[in-house]
């Protein structure tokens, strides 16, 4: 389909397997702090299919310049996730709204959009903002730099934890099959992931469909899935995911059940997640947190953890 301008050049098709390699190469174009590998791309695609309204790429003369992007949202039925991957020198504002419109006009069953920008990205933060997108949360990614990282102020949280009789094992010292996974799984979707402060709840995924999305990640390791236990039963964890960067590691959950917070677990864990990345000779590790979080961020200020510019996520009520 040819979007309506005056370059004959310009068009719109279905995603193909064949836009995996150029799209990778959009996107990290776009999140050059945030790269994600082609492998990490097909896997989200691949697995997230039942969820996916649109997926199309424009072209220029046979070049990827834009990918527009909507699939149910994380923390709601009815709210569609909306995704503009635009090239910054080949996309012009006008044809920028021109590809919104066009994508909004396709989700005719959406009650309320999302969209997330980075707060320094003022032109496109702005122009969602005239689409009367309303600002819902923020969320950091902070850094921490290995070079000058000093263990030995923060290991008071291990005699704290081995105080309070916890002990620490990564996923890869457990045997990986369905009852470890579904210890995983139960702890995660009924302690964890409750207890972590966001805007709205997030949708928990059916067990089949977690085992698929999350404990298949291709960037998932886990030798660096770092557990807490009080004797067998799981009451902590943090994990650290491989990056598109050999040399930067990302972090992912990070969690303690309520019950056993302020014993040095959530500290501990994070040490040890450290430690794994000094012997991996990582220059740095990365990782999200919501702005509402604040235990968690700080315990990430304690360590030197330092903040990015915010991901504001932004929402737009359809039917009012």
């Amino acid at each position: 389909m040819r979007i309506m301008t005056s370059r004959e050049t310009l068009s719109l098709r279905p995603f193909a397997e064949q836009d995996h390699a150029p799209f990778t190469q959009l996107y990290n174009l776009i999140h050059p702090d945030t790269p994600m590998s082609e492998e990490e791309i097909r896997h989200f695609y691949q697995t997230r299919q039942s969820d996916i309204y649109v997926n199309e790429v424009l072209e220029d003369a046979d070049k990827l310049i834009a990918k527009l992007f909507a699939m149910q949202a994380d923390d709601g039925e009815s709210r569609v996730r909306i995704d503009l991957y635009l090239h910054p020198d080949k996309v012009s504002e006008a044809l920028r709204e021109k590809l919104y419109h066009y994508l909004v006009d396709k989700l005719v069953l959406a009650e309320s959009l999302v969209t997330r920008v980075r707060e320094d990205w003022s032109e496109l933060h702005s122009f969602f903002l005239a689409q009367k997108f309303v600002e819902l949360e923020r969320a950091w990614v902070s850094r921490l730099d290995l070079s000058t990282f000093q263990t030995e102020p923060f290991l008071w949280a291990f005699e704290k934890a081995k105080a309070a009789g916890i002990s620490f094992k990564t996923q890869a010292a457990l045997p990986s099959n369905d009852a470890t996974h579904r210890m995983l799984y139960k702890t995660i979707t009924e302690d964890f992931l409750p207890a972590v402060p966001t805007a709205e709840p997030l949708n928990i995924w059916p067990y089949e469909v977690w085992l698929e999305r999350y404990l298949g990640r291709p960037e998932r390791n886990p030798e660096s899935v770092f557990l807490a236990f009080n004797e067998d039963e799981l009451v902590g964890m943090s994990e650290l995911y491989r990056s598109q960067e050999i040399t930067k590691l990302k972090t992912g959950l990070s969690a303690v059940k309520e019950t056993y917070r302020r014993k040095g677990i959530a500290m501990s864990l994070k040490l040890l997640g450290i430690q794994y990345a000094l012997e991996q000779q990582a220059e740095e590790i990365a990782t999200t947190n919501h702005s509402v979080n604040r235990p968690m961020l700080s315990i990430n200020e304690a360590l030197g953890f330092v903040k990015d510019p915010a991901w504001i996520r932004l929402k737009k009520d359809l039917l009012t």
